[in-house]
C-alpha cells in the first residue's frame, strides 16, 4: 500500500482562514478524539490577504473540504476522519458548504532519523518539524493500519491518506491540496 501526505496548495489569489477563537480549544469528549460542538464552528478569512479566492479545500487549522467532497469521501466509506460542518465567513459572505476534517486516528510510524525530525513537543507528544515524511518500514510491518486517513503519531501536523483517497481526490480534480508520496524506509 502506498501513502501520501495531503498538503496545502494555494490557488492563485487564495486566502487562508482561521477558526473563531471560541472554537480553537474545544475539548475532546471521547477517547477517540471526536469533537463535540453545540453549533457549527465559524471560520474567518485571514485579514492580511488582499484577494479572497476559495479553493475546493480551504486551509485553516486543518483542511476544510467542500460539502460535495466530504459527501463523496463519506459515501466511499473513507475511515479515520470525521467531517464537521463549519460556517466560513469571507468578508461578510457566509458559506455553509465546507467541513472541517477532524482526523482522529494516528499510528506510530515515523522514521525520525530519515525524516530529520526536530523540536519535540512534550505537550503534543510529537515533533513540530520534519524535513520530509518518511515511514519506518519496521514500524509499518508491526502496525495494523485499518484507516484510510490518519496522522503519524510522532508528527501529528500532517494528514496521511492511502491510495483509495488519492484516487478519489484525483478523479475529482480537487483544488487546494496536493498529494505527496510518503517514502518508506
Amino acid at each position: 500500500m502506498n501513502y501520501y501526505v495531503l498538503e496545502r496548495e494555494f490557488i492563485e489569489g487564495e486566502a487562508s482562514f482561521h477558526f473563531d477563537e471560541d472554537y480553537i480549544d474545544i475539548l475532546d469528549y471521547s477517547q477517540l478524539g471526536v469533537r463535540f460542538y453545540n453549533s457549527p464552528p465559524k471560520i474567518f478569512v485571514d485579514e492580511e490577504y488582499k484577494v479572497r479566492a476559495m479553493s475546493d479545500i480551504l486551509k485553516a487549522l486543518d483542511l476544510l473540504p467542500r460539502k460535495s467532497i466530504a459527501n463523496i469521501l463519506a459515501s466511499n466509506y473513507i475511515t479515520g476522519v470525521q467531517f464537521v460542518p463549519v460556517l466560513v465567513d469571507n468578508d461578510g459572505v457566509v458559506y455553509d458548504d465546507y467541513y472541517h476534517m477532524n482526523v482522529f486516528v494516528s499510528y506510530p510510524l515515523l522514521n525520525e532519523y530519515a525524516s530529520e525530525a526536530r523540536r519535540y513537543s512534550n505537550y503534543y507528544e510529537s515533533y513540530k518539524t520534519v524535513t520530509r515524511m518518511v515511514i519506518d518500514s519496521k514500524k509499518l510491518a508491526k502496525s495494523n493500519i485499518v484507516h484510510d486517513v490518519f496522522r503519524v503519531k510522532e508528527h501529528c501536523w500532517k494528514i496521511i491518506v492511502n491510495e483509495k483517497v488519492k484516487l478519489i481526490l484525483s478523479q475529482l480534480n480537487v483544488s487546494g491540496v496536493r498529494l505527496t508520496p510518503v517514502e518508506i524506509i
